[in-house]
């Protein structure tokens, strides 16, 4: 369950010399409230803010529309050295490190797979969206687990697993718990690509390596 909403901070602003209200007193102290939006109680960004004043002497408050008409004025003034705390935007500033994370990391993990595409080996797992590159495939099914079985100077041959899946997810799942192990798994087809081919697949997002060989061997 996500726990998310509103809460708001009080900030005070400046004394006001003016009666109360409620007792003619001339002990008034303006504040702000700052509203935010929370995502677990962190706060995520900001949201709006009133000014309200309170009677120090019998603590008659008013905030926003509440406050008399003929204090809106004074009381919006005196509150708006009132200023709004900086950890309301904690959240915008970790969302955008772990945007910029995400980027980062995505960016090495694309370059180290170009690199083991480069240089591929027996044994290699790659996880290939079929979608336009083999004829007679389910639009709905279209990823499929290949195995490196042989390694020329020009081109590459994989060998198609026959389960197919219908998100990449779900065929990196499948080398994740073994599925690959199970009897008749790679009874599929040989196929040969050449090295230029398996770099372009990549950069349509129609191919990544699943697992290095020595991945398996470790």
């Amino acid at each position: 369950m996500i726990v998310y909403g509103t809460r708001a901070t009080v900030r005070p602003g400046q004394p006001l010399a003016q009666a109360c209200p409620a007792c003619s007193r001339s002990e008034l102290q303006t504040f702000r409230v700052f509203d935010y939006f929370h995502v677990y109680y962190v706060p995520t960004f900001p949201l709006g803010s009133q000014a309200g004043v309170e009677c120090t002497s019998c603590l008659h408050t008013t905030v926003g529309a509440d406050v008399p008409e003929e204090l809106t004025a004074p009381v919006s003034q005196a509150a708006q050295e009132a200023g709004r705390p900086r950890w309301h935007w904690a959240g915008t500033l970790l969302i955008a490190l772990l945007i910029s994370w995400l980027s980062i990391d995505g960016a090495r993990e694309n370059e180290a797979n170009l690199a083991r595409l480069a240089s591929p080996v027996v044994g290699d797992l790659y996880v290939i969206d079929l979608r336009g590159e083999a004829e007679g495939i389910d639009p709905d099914m279209p990823f499929v687990v290949s195995r490196v079985e042989q390694v020329g100077e020009a081109e590459v041959t994989v060998r198609l697993g026959t389960w197919v899946y219908d998100t990449r997810w779900d065929a990196q799942k499948a080398v994740i718990r073994g599925h690959l192990k199970k009897q008749d798994y790679w009874a599929g087809p040989d196929w040969s690509f050449g090295r230029e081919q398996l770099l372009s697949l990549e950069k349509q997002n129609k191919l990544k390596v699943a697992r290095r060989a020595e991945e398996d061997a470790a």
